[in-house]
């Protein structure tokens, strides 16, 4: 996957919270970040699509396929 260079900027409670999670997935930060912005990405865009037009249950199995049961 190509990557693309940013600049961000996060309060130090928050850049400890990531770091502390990344070394605890032993991955870079970067990669740990990275992840969890397009899981959220993910997850808020089904948000917004189940609320308007999904039928029930759609969102549960939509999710479990894309992240994966982590019981």
């Amino acid at each position: 996957m190509p990557i693309e260079r940013i600049t961000l900027d996060l309060d130090s409670a928050g850049l400890y919270a990531a770091r502390y999670a990344a070394e605890a997935k032993r991955v870079p930060l970067s990669v740990w970040i990275s992840g969890v912005v397009r899981e959220r990405a993910i997850a808020e865009c089904l948000e917004s699509y189940v609320e308007q037009d999904g039928p029930p249950g759609w969102a549960e199995e939509h999710e479990a396929r894309i992240f994966g049961d982590e019981e």
